[in-house]
């Protein structure tokens, strides 16, 4: 006898590869990720420059120049620059279709 609860196998794969969800839902949930992501890293690149990079120019104008606070920088600058740059590789086309789309 057969378990009238048990899901059959062809609606578990069809789970398992995502078809049930429409095409649209998932670009647009793929899109979010990446816009937070994004956001994420521009704060992160602002907290960067206002506590790292800007600092440091200053001192290096009045003569404290220093490699080491440059490679630290760098260091800091680096991960938020790839975050951002992967980020945007994703969400730009997505934001560009739609407003192409609403034009």
């Amino acid at each position: 006898m057969s378990d009238p609860y048990a899901t059959p196998t062809s609606e578990l794969r069809d789970l398992g590869e995502g078809k049930d969800l429409p095409p649209s839902a998932v670009d647009r949930t793929r899109q979010m990720f990446f816009a937070t992501v994004s956001l994420g890293a521009g704060g992160y690149l602002a907290v960067v420059l206002l506590r790292v990079v800007i600092p440091g120019v200053v001192a290096a104008l009045h003569g404290a120049f220093s490699w080491d606070l440059v490679v630290y920088a760098l260091l800091l600058l680096l991960p938020a620059l790839l975050l951002l740059k992967g980020a945007l590789e994703f969400v730009a086309p997505g934001v560009l279709a739609s407003l192409w789309r609403r034009g």
